[in-house]
């Protein structure tokens, strides 16, 4: 670990500056895409999530699988099997 600093800091110190900025403008270049699909992925991750836990979303799923439900409560009156089934996404 500290072989491979040493020659990371020996690499540097012989590299030109004008490298050294260009090889920085290239990583930048290319995090800045990855950081951009990041802030999407959890957005997207937010939105699933606040749809799993929207009520109206939950009875909807269960009435469409044929249950008799018009409240949370109801589904308390469900099989136990039946009332841990999750909303598709």
């Amino acid at each position: 670990m500290d072989a491979a600093r040493k020659a990371g800091k020996a690499v540097s110190n012989v590299t030109p500056p004008v490298v050294r900025e260009g090889l920085e403008s290239v990583a930048d270049a290319a995090l800045v895409p990855v950081a951009k699909q990041a802030v999407h992925l959890l957005e997207l991750v937010t939105d699933w999530t606040t749809e799993l836990a929207d009520p109206e979303k939950v009875l909807e799923h269960h009435r469409a699988a044929g249950r008799d439900v018009a409240k949370l409560e109801d589904l308390k009156k469900l099989d136990l099997k039946l009332a841990r089934t999750l909303p598709p996404r």
